[in-house]
């Protein structure tokens, strides 16, 4: 049995205020790094699990130093652990991003999984900065399917199935960034489609803030929330919230459980870890937190 553990967005930085006194936004980034720790060290206890990071290691600082500091000190945190790390690429990573620091872009192969890592490319249009996925993806995704008995997990920062949601083009209110759309929509190129073998796939995203699990033939996509960000059955704390994904030995499916840390500031090592359901997800999370 493989197990790969996933979160996202840690986005460790300082708790953000609007002119008002205000958080502008429900995340606590000074609990990041204590959390990273809990959860490397649940990784460790859990037969060495692969972690996958779905990126957003730092917050925004206008601070340039700054901001390259907290995302330094996010990195290492997220990967201070004898386990493997994967390490996607968020939007709110320091401009330019050194790609090196991150994992490359393609396929990467664990014991009887196979995980391929979608990492956008970022381009200048306009004085604006671009995140996109390669045009090729969707079949190079389709080819490793093929190409491969076993499960294949997908991890990317934005959710492929961000046309069948609705969403348009995102650009923030400073408009110094945004994400262009390059994958078709579903209904013009299903991932489906060219799936010869079991099409056991899962995708797992971040970005978005809330939990939402999409279903598209044999693609699954499903998109968790920031490691930090409010609990709502606890405000003022972290929800601690991933996801544990494990390979059924007979047949190979994959499995999804949701795992919660309730995290021991002062002995991270020794918080608690507990079990969450599905139901639970999709009843406190499936909306994105909004500003307090």
């Amino acid at each position: 049995m493989v197990k790969v553990i996933f979160y996202t967005d840690l986005h460790h930085g300082d708790i953000r205020y609007d002119k008002q006194g205000n958080r502008d936004i429900s995340l606590w980034g000074n609990f990041s790094l204590p959390m990273a720790t809990a959860l490397n060290s649940y990784a460790e206890n859990n037969d060495g699990a692969l972690i996958v990071h779905g990126g957003d290691e730092s917050q925004f600082n206008h601070d340039r130093n700054k901001h390259l500091q907290h995302a330094t000190e996010g990195r290492k945190s997220i990967t201070d652990t004898s386990c493997d790390v994967i390490l996607n690429i968020g939007n709110h990573e320091p401009l330019p991003v050194n790609f090196s620091e991150f994992t490359p872009h393609g396929l990467y192969e664990h014991d009887e999984v196979s995980l391929y890592v979608a990492q956008p490319d970022i381009v200048n249009k306009n004085g604006v900065t671009i995140y996109e996925y390669p045009l090729s993806m969707p079949q190079d995704i389709a080819n490793a399917v093929n190409d491969h008995e076993r499960p294949l997990i997908v991890s990317g920062h934005f959710a492929f199935d961000r046309h069948e949601q609705g969403y348009q083009e995102f650009h923030p209110p400073n408009q110094l960034y945004g994400y262009h759309d390059t994958l078709p929509k579903q209904e013009s190129y299903s991932f489906e489609t060219p799936l010869e073998g079991s099409g056991k796939i899962l995708s797992l995203h971040g970005h978005e803030h809330r939990f939402r699990l999409t279903k598209h033939g044999n693609f699954n996509c499903l998109s968790m929330p920031s490691i930090i960000q409010d609990d709502p059955l606890d405000t003022g704390r972290p929800c601690g919230l991933f996801c544990e994904i494990t390979t059924d030995d007979s047949s190979g499916e994959l499995t999804v459980a949701y795992k919660k840390i309730n995290l021991n500031v002062d002995d991270p090592k020794n918080s608690l870890i507990t079990s969450v359901t599905q139901e639970y997800m999709q009843r406190n999370y499936f909306r994105a937190v909004q500003p307090s």
